[in-house]
């Protein structure tokens, strides 16, 4: 397999929120489905934060339902509760 070289790109300055970001999201059947968002709707998640658990069985204890999201300390990522 061939090497493929990316030029490093500029960072990001001055961002007003209205960015759109395209996100891959599980499906739960194994397959992925690409969402749209804001930055500002990222910024707003990041700064607000989300009840932090270890997984779906102590999220569920404490009160986050199916489908409901939660920060995974386990695989430190935002995660939404399948069980």
């Amino acid at each position: 397999m061939a090497q493929t070289r990316y030029t490093q790109l500029p960072p990001v300055q001055g961002l007003d929120g209205n960015e759109v970001l395209s996100l891959d999201q599980s499906d739960g059947a194994g397959g992925y489905v690409t969402r749209r968002t804001t930055t500002a709707a990222v910024a707003e998640l990041a700064l607000n934060g989300l009840p932090e658990y270890s997984d779906d069985v102590t999220a569920a204890a404490g009160g986050i339902e199916v489908g409901g999201s939660y920060f995974s300390t386990t695989i430190a990522a935002y995660t939404r509760r399948r069980v």
